[in-house]
């Protein structure tokens, strides 16, 4: 353990999280030039991430203003603009600086924040150390006074050394470093978290960092003093450059601690520029609206903030762990949740002085409104509400969903034909077989029916596992579009240089959106990649069960354009072969939320053992496990089986080992089989619930599979997938 990460944690335990003392403010900024928001998360950064688990944290801030060209605070995620933005808590429509010539710029009107902070405190110790020389003698230097210290150094070592120094030896008020071999790094090997050079030149900012924050640390008043730390980047990058609007290039992070900043993550992030504002609100100085800053960022509000389902989140779990940030002076908390936005009485569910709550089960596929009121010693601030719809079924929606249990139909039934090209082979897979595509003509195209056509505003989402031992070029793993160019309509999920995988999209009326991505899928190991669209909001990237980052979702048109093809484009003739092994693609009409895909990764609510069998349930018949609740005490309540169109009586069977059945001649039915429940479904679609009646021992294990009557199969009877349940 570094001595900074030593003594931040001896320092929480002396005076309690948030560190530091109360009096005057004082900011501390440390800026990495060029760091992507995955790359940091991918990095081994103990300093920052230090910072990071006693304060807040975003990875889904945001660089270059406005997404849409045509707003005025839309700039390039160059640094330039970026530093300019960071430094005067506004967008390029007020600063003025387009790019690094710094030409049009207007700090005259629109200042380094150092000019508020002096015209409040005109003895303030405020002081500048850079390694960026236009930093300071464009933002500062032409403007005596502002700071009381500024130097440009040629080396992030000689930066963090002098800024160790003035720490040491010096009292300032607000310092503001920065760092820029990041971006050095990015320009010179590539912005890719699949980079060893790229993530080694992080956690050498990290160890920049470690010094800076230990002599910060050592400081001999530091448990009186009331320090902010704030941590930030000025841009992304792609490839060796920057500048555009790219997610890669304008997703980056910040991190805040010290003061009154909470412990919590904020998802989605604000922009860059609020940096400036938070700094000013830490030291103390009243801001006046003609200043026009951008709010501030992880300081306290008057009432509860940064909500956990997100306001609005869609398909959120029923048994979801809700949470806040907190607000300013809260002793405790009235917790409201019900079913409509008018929250009286009825709907408090009782009072806490924590900053989570957990509800009891909620009702699946509706809309919940709650709210969180703080109770502070001058009264109640009543909070604003918030509203999230919880998921329904993990089978609602979906479409696609080929198994490639030697074969590659589609199982959901939704999709016609399947047209499988070069003759590709089936190895093991994560969940029975899998396929296997080794050259550009071993391919499988689902073509174009009305359940893959997405039109203009339809959400989606896409998963399947990936197994790879590398890949040349940027082959199409599954894709509707013409690959040849990213600007083509149509979406692709590709692999990438180093052994990453990427993402594209470009609507017919839109500009192209690029991610590439930092999930390493070329080791060898089974990966699962999921990727949702909500086509007005945002498109979220996840690996393995763990969200990667999220980007705008603004590219407008339609995305239909070709077939829907797996191991090519939708040309059916791109150069790039795959090289990989996939397994159990999903498309869904909707956007899944965090915690399906979790389950996805889990392999459902326990483990999911086999895919479906052969069968049918007659038009769009499927039938699968979902939605398992908790084991309390050994004993398993709603456990949901799902059909779609299906039959009226189901069976459900359990045992503790799994046998071979004669009915379907493969590893499926549990043995010794007890049956369990009959289930009717007098709609002969949707959910059906039972609930386990008796106690698991502890360790022990069930294989559970439902029976369903199907006058329809050969043998009358379709089973639904196998599940695994452990009582730990």
């Amino acid at each position: 353990m570094s001595f900074a990460v030593a003594m931040l944690a001896s320092l929480a335990v002396l005076h309690g999280t948030p560190q530091g003392g109360g009096g005057p403010g004082r900011v501390l900024i440390i800026g990495l030039d060029g760091v992507r928001s995955d790359a940091m998360r991918l990095a081994t950064t103990p300093n920052i991430n230090g910072l990071i688990d006693t304060g807040t944290v975003s990875w889904t801030a945001f660089a270059g203003g406005a997404l849409a060209s045509s707003d005025p605070t839309h700039q390039l995620t160059s640094s330039g603009p970026g530093w300019s933005s960071i430094l005067t808590g506004v967008w390029v429509n007020h600063h003025g600086v387009a790019d690094n010539s710094y030409a049009g710029s207007n700090f005259a009107n629109y200042p380094h924040f150092f000019s508020h902070a002096r015209a409040a405190m005109p003895t303030a110790n405020l002081a500048s150390i850079v390694h960026w020389s236009p930093i300071n003698t464009q933002m500062l230097d032409p403007f005596p006074g502002l700071a009381t210290y500024s130097t440009e150094l040629s080396s992030d070592a000689a930066v963090a050394t002098e800024a160790a120094n003035y720490l040491t030896n010096d009292d300032p008020d607000i310092l503001f470093v920065h760092l820029d071999d990041g971006d050095h790094a990015g320009h010179t090997y590539g912005f890719s978290p699949g980079l060893t050079s790229y993530l080694s030149a992080i956690e050498v900012l990290d160890a920049h960092v470690d010094t800076i924050l230990s002599a910060l640390y050592a400081r001999p008043n530091y448990g009186s003093e009331n320090w902010l730390v704030l941590v930030t980047t000025d841009h992304g990058g792609r490839n060796t450059s920057h500048g555009g609007h790219s997610s890669s290039e304008r997703e980056i992070w910040m991190v805040a601690n010290g003061g009154a900043v909470a412990t919590t993550t904020i998802d989605p992030g604000p922009g860059h520029a609020s940096i400036a504002t938070t700094a000013l609100e830490h030291f103390g100085v009243t801001l006046q609206p003609s200043w026009s800053l951008v709010p501030s960022f992880a300081l306290p509000r008057p009432t509860a903030y940064a909500p956990k389902p997100r306001d609005h989140e869609p398909h959120v779990a029923t048994l979801p762990a809700m949470s806040w940030a907190p607000a300013v002076d809260a002793a405790a908390y009235q917790v409201y949740l019900g079913t409509t936005p008018a929250l009286g009485p009825a709907e408090l569910m009782g009072t806490t002085t924590l900053t989570h709550y957990y509800p009891s089960r909620l009702p699946a596929d509706t809309v919940h409104y709650w709210r969180i009121d703080a109770l502070t010693g001058s009264g109640t601030v009543t909070g604003p509400v918030w509203e999230f719809r919880t998921a329904g079924a993990m089978l609602q929606d979906l479409v696609l969903h080929a198994d490639y249990q030697q074969r590659v139909d589609d199982r959901s039934l939704h999709v016609p034909s399947a047209i499988a090209s070069g003759n590709p082979a089936y190895v093991a897979g994560p969940e029975g077989a899998a396929l296997s595509l080794q050259n550009a003509n071993q391919f499988v195209s689902y073509g174009t029916p009305a359940a893959l056509s997405l039109g203009v505003v339809t959400d989606f989402s896409v998963a399947f596992w990936i197994r790879s031992d590398g890949f040349s070029s940027d082959p199409a793993f599954v894709a509707n579009k013409d690959w040849a160019s990213g600007s083509n309509t149509g979406w692709v999920i590709a692999g990438d240089s180093g052994g990453t995988w990427q993402w594209n999209y470009c609507g017919a009326s839109g500009s192209r959106l690029d991610y590439d991505m930092a999930g390493q899928i070329a080791d060898g190991a089974w990966h699962l990649v999921t990727v949702t669209h909500d086509r007005d909001g945002l498109v979220r990237f996840y690996q393995d069960g763990v969200a990667l980052t999220a980007g705008a979702l603004n590219s407008p048109g339609t995305i239909d354009a070709l077939a829907t093809v797996v191991g090519q484009d939708g040309t059916l003739t791109y150069g790039s072969g795959n090289q990989a092994e996939i397994d159990e693609l999903r498309i869904w009409r909707r956007v899944l939320g965090h915690h399906e895909v979790s389950r996805l990764w889990a392999g459902g609510p326990g483990e999911r053992w086999r895919s479906l069998p052969g069968g049918s349930l007659g038009a769009g018949g499927v039938a699968e496990f979902d939605g398992a609740g908790p084991l309390t005490g050994g004993s398993m309540t709603s456990l949901i089986l799902n059909t779609h169109a299906g039959p009226s009586i189901s069976v459900i069977g359990f045992g503790n080992e799994p046998a071979n059945s004669p009915l379907f001649g493969a590893t499926l039915t549990p043995s010794p089989v007890t049956t369990l429940t009959l289930l009717t479904n007098t709609t002969g679609h949707g959910s059906m619930s039972f609930v386990w009646p008796h106690g698991i021992p502890s360790g022990q294990q069930y294989w559970l599979q439902a029976w369903i009557l199907d006058a329809t199969s050969a043998s009358g009877l379709v089973a639904s997938n196998g599940l695994l349940i452990t009582n730990h």
